[in-house]
């Protein structure tokens, strides 16, 4: 028996292919809520110029900002991280297209398509800001973010300058400072070689001599890790100690697996700098042994 065209169709199941169907209209609700997901999009603010934004747990949020410009974000987060996979972080030498200052985000991009990234504080992931930047050709932008509920930044503002932000800050050297002990690579790290040109700290330890040819480089968000060499040229017993790298920059010096170094004997060394340029201190004073 012979199937016409419509009964062979239907016997294969496709028989939606030979009449048109209406497709289904988007419910307005849907639409108004992708078009409100533009921060002013609800047509009483321009996008591109409000200066400050409350943040509703879960929801993403797409703002125009300065292509090719720095843009400032303030957070409400105390120590901030910034996650993304479409931003390269800032380096040692301050190149990159995200860098964090204490509580402020500061973003410059010369993509001219949709990036995304996400905020939260150090060590806590139970808020985050999502956003989805659309690099226009407007001036730079600054704007304050808050989150309804997150009141851990405007307590600190009571302690006293530096409190609780310092301990954050520790707790934080220590724990890299451990993982690369143990030949690990920190969260949030990228390991890297000390090229010639690389940033090196000013190290001076007598017949302890201090080198980081060849040494590694671990760039993060807020601190990097310099990975060289300290080695005893003398004819002694040489104790190492942190000061020997001390200096401006410099937030935390480690040596492993040892300080006595027998003569010829060597260990790793590790400097830590901050890129935030906090210091846990007022300032600095000249050593009178350096160099002595």
């Amino acid at each position: 028996m012979r199937l016409t065209r419509i009964g062979l169709l239907t016997a294969l199941g496709l028989a939606s292919l030979t009449h048109a169907q209406s497709i289904p209209q988007v419910p307005a609700a849907v639409v108004d809520r992708a078009r409100n997901n533009v921060y002013g999009a609800d047509r009483t603010e321009d996008p591109a110029t409000v200066s400050s934004i409350s943040v509703e747990f879960g929801k993403n949020i797409m703002i125009p900002v300065a292509l090719g410009f720095t843009n400032r974000f303030v957070t409400p987060f105390a120590d901030p991280v910034v996650v993304s996979t479409s931003l390269s972080m800032a380096g040692q030498n301050g190149t990159g297209e995200v860098l964090i200052r204490n509580n402020t985000v500061y973003v410059s991009t010369t993509k001219d398509y949709p990036v995304t990234m996400f905020i939260t504080q150090r060590d806590s992931e139970q808020y985050a800001i999502s956003l989805t930047l659309l690099p226009r050709r407007i001036p730079p932008r600054e704007i304050v973010f808050t989150i309804d509920g997150y009141t851990a930044a405007r307590t600190a503002e009571h302690k006293e300058p530096g409190a609780g932000r310092d301990d954050s800050r520790t707790a934080q050297i220590k724990s890299v400072l451990r993982a690369v002990a143990l030949n690990e690579i920190p969260s949030g790290f990228e390991l890297q070689n000390i090229t010639p040109g690389s940033y090196r700290p000013d190290c001076s330890g007598g017949d302890a001599e201090v080198s980081f040819d060849g040494g590694q480089l671990l760039t993060g968000s807020r601190f990097d890790v310099l990975i060289g060499t300290v080695r005893n040229r003398g004819t002694s017993v040489v104790q190492t100690d942190e000061k020997i790298c001390a200096g401006r920059g410099t937030a935390a010096v480690a040596l492993w697996p040892r300080i006595m170094l027998q003569p010829g004997e060597s260990t790793e060394i590790y400097v830590v700098t901050d890129k935030s340029g906090f210091s846990g201190n007022d300032g600095f004073r000249p050593n009178l042994l350096r160099g002595k």
